[in-house]
């Protein structure tokens, strides 16, 4: 739950006070023109503050909104609309591009294992441009694509070893059959 007031602004309700306070105790030595412009000054800055944090607060929900959709498996939610002199402005940028990294990760897993899965072991992860644990991470997983792809290849060995040595059994109880058959005829 947060705060009924900001630091800022009572920070800004407290310089106003004093401003008043100040005023308030030369009021007869300034001019009326004078005290009318520093109130004036006064509630335009209140006010031109309020909409700052307004908007600072838009952000923060946008960023609010980023974890939500993070939490909840969505990979394509990116914070957009961040003014450039605005201080959220590289946080956003750098929640966006970390958000990136992980998309690319995960595709790049998804591809090579949805191709693997069919004894098709050509694709290769491309961690080019990934950072740190996701680079890493993808190189690893071509590695075990390479063990993956010898093991599959030693199994169709094996099995077509089986297929030939079942198939010599054919043949021969076959060929033995014939010949039996043969003497039985002489």
């Amino acid at each position: 739950m947060s705060a009924p007031i900001s630091n800022k602004l009572a920070l800004r309700v407290n310089t106003a006070l004093l401003l008043g306070s100040v005023v308030g105790n030369n009021f007869f030595t300034i001019p009326p023109v004078l005290l009318l412009v520093v109130i004036a000054t006064s509630i335009v800055i209140f006010f031109a503050s309020k909409k700052v944090e307004v908007k600072t607060d838009l952000y923060f929900e946008k960023v609010s909104e980023f974890a939500t959709q993070l939490k909840n498996g969505n990979l394509d939610y990116r914070i957009m609309g961040v003014p450039w002199e605005h201080p959220m402005n590289e946080m956003a940028h750098k929640l966006n591009d970390a958000l990136d990294q992980v998309q690319a990760y995960i595709w790049e897993v998804d591809a090579v294992f949805r191709l693997a899965r069919y004894g098709k072991f050509h694709r290769r992860t491309m961690p080019s441009g990934l950072n740190g644990r996701y680079k890493i991470g993808l190189q690893r997983i071509d590695k075990s694509l390479v063990l993956m792809e010898e093991f599959f290849k030693q199994g169709q060995l094996d099995t077509m070893f089986a297929d030939l040595g079942q198939l010599k059994t054919t043949n021969l109880l076959k060929n033995l059959s014939e010949n039996q058959t043969d003497i039985v005829n002489i």
